[in-house]
């Protein structure tokens, strides 16, 4: 009925207004569920990254303990190796020693035949030793809670 009553350039208006609500309404329902999944993304990354966080915190503890005892295992070993060396640099210096002993053929003669010659030097090569082997049980140990 109304259809003889417009003109055609109001039919053109009409049908491009329609076009552009069309289009409009597309973009509006694109933009909706491009919303929606970024959201749902945000929302999955949020929940790696508290998991993550919680792990992380569980490692950090972990290796805390672990170095808390590698540093409680190392002071018994450095404090027996330290009362070792007192002990032989004792039983060194009671006896009679010549002045530069024989060298020494296996290792229990070699701590002893060092603490002769140059006591200071020996014990410090041992604590370096202790240090040394501590430092790779506790990497060791610090790998393992990694794996």
């Amino acid at each position: 009925m109304f259809g003889f009553i417009l003109t055609p350039t109001a039919k053109i208006a009409g049908a491009f207004i329609l076009a552009v609500l069309l289009f409009l309404f597309g973009y509006y329902k694109g933009y909706v569920n491009v919303k929606n999944k970024f959201d749902t993304y945000k929302a999955e990354v949020a929940a790696f990254a508290k998991a993550q966080e919680e792990q992380t915190k569980q490692t950090i503890k972990t290796q805390e303990q672990i170095t808390k005892k590698a540093e409680v295992q190392y002071e018994k070993d450095i404090s027996s190796l330290r009362a070792l060396y007192n002990r032989m640099r004792k039983q060194s210096s009671s006896g009679s020693v010549s002045a530069i002993p024989d060298p020494a053929t296996n290792p229990a003669e070699a701590a002893a035949y060092y603490m002769d010659v140059a006591p200071e030097l020996a014990v410090g090569c041992a604590e370096t030793t202790q240090q040394v082997v501590s430092l790779q049980n506790w990497v060791n140990d610090q790998l393992q809670v990694n794996k």
